[in-house]
């Protein structure tokens, strides 16, 4: 069975990869978010994509979350040269310039801590914050310190503080059985049952794109006692 697993795993990983190439070329092509983004009745969400990540990784989650009512903001930066302080910053700054209060975040990679960070910069600023594949307690790929990857080193000092508001701000905490980014797989987990949601599927960036995680936010955001 164990080998099984590990065929069907690493064929799901190819499709990891092969998806992620695709975005990036997607990315090339059309950078500009759908001008029905711009409206919606029932809040304002705000996607922030991860490390190197753009528009084209959280597209699919905009639409559909825009097909229910919530307008859509997907902020202006660069995660990949911007440290996650820097980055809460611009996104806090693009926010207040649009008039935006109480939107609802979602972070996904490093994103989800950069929506963590707006909370220290700005405290209640944000009405909920929804993680996924969260390395909220780092990654060995930190190690690496590739552009600023050095501050996804586990159990850094500032992941440490970004988990302290973590664990007072996300209200649900969405990742994948098995992430080819976030290692080891406990740092995708904050250890709240009620909050932790594992959605089997490989893949770091598949998740995006898995209708279960779709339905999960909906559920969460129709919770407005939480």
């Amino acid at each position: 069975m164990k080998i099984i697993s590990f065929f069907k795993n690493s064929f799901y990983l190819i499709l990891e990869y092969i998806l992620i190439f695709k975005l990036y070329f997607l990315e090339l092509l059309n950078r500009n978010a759908p001008i029905k983004w711009n409206t919606g009745e029932r809040g304002v969400v705000v996607l922030i994509p991860g490390f190197t990540e753009g528009l084209e990784h959280v597209r699919y989650l905009g639409n559909r979350l825009n097909e229910q009512g919530f307008r859509i903001i997907i902020p202006a930066i660069s995660t990949k040269t911007k440290r996650i302080e820097d980055s809460a910053k611009e996104v806090l700054a693009e926010l207040d310039d649009l008039g935006i209060t109480k939107p609802i975040l979602i972070g996904h990679s490093k994103g989800a801590l950069i929506s963590c960070f707006i909370e220290k910069i700005k405290p209640g600023f944000s009405s909920k914050i929804v993680t996924i594949s969260s390395p909220i307690k780092g990654s060995i790929w930190g190690h690496f310190r590739i552009m600023n990857l050095s501050e996804m080193i586990p159990n850094s000092k500032l992941l440490k503080y970004i988990q302290e508001i973590a664990n007072e701000k996300i209200s649900l905490n969405i990742y994948p059985k098995v992430d080819n980014h976030v290692i080891p797989k406990s740092s995708l987990v904050l250890g709240k049952e009620d909050i932790d949601v594992e959605v089997d599927i490989v893949g770091h960036t598949r998740i995006l794109f898995d209708d279960r995680v779709i339905i999960l936010i909906l559920c969460e955001l129709n919770n407005k006692d939480k």
